[in-house]
């Protein structure tokens, strides 16, 4: 109907961005959510960062505690070694002179 007046037809864009007019209701609604979605994204990407890194962290933390208390548990067997031997020392000291 419009080319029997004089002007060529109007072509519809296939592509979604030209099916909405930028300045439409639609159209902010869509990118505001658009822009929500993304922000959502990238606040969950930050939390499962943080989250590894947290956990890494306590890694390293209970790591350090082990090797401390492994440390510790070396030193008393040592001390109730040593006082084992002194005291078998003073034993055959005592019984046997």
């Amino acid at each position: 109907m419009d080319s029997e007046r004089g002007s060529p037809p109007q072509r519809r864009c296939s592509r979604r961005h030209c099916r909405r007019r930028a300045g439409s209701p639609e159209g902010r609604k869509r990118r505001f959510a658009d822009k929500m979605e993304r922000e959502d994204e990238d606040a969950t990407q930050e939390r499962r960062l943080f989250r590894r890194a947290l956990s890494k962290g306590a890694q390293r933390v209970r790591i350090l505690a082990n090797r401390h208390s492994a440390h510790r548990k070396l030193q008393y067997i040592s001390k109730l070694e040593r006082s084992v031997t002194s005291f078998q020392v003073s034993y055959l000291l005592r019984h046997i002179i």
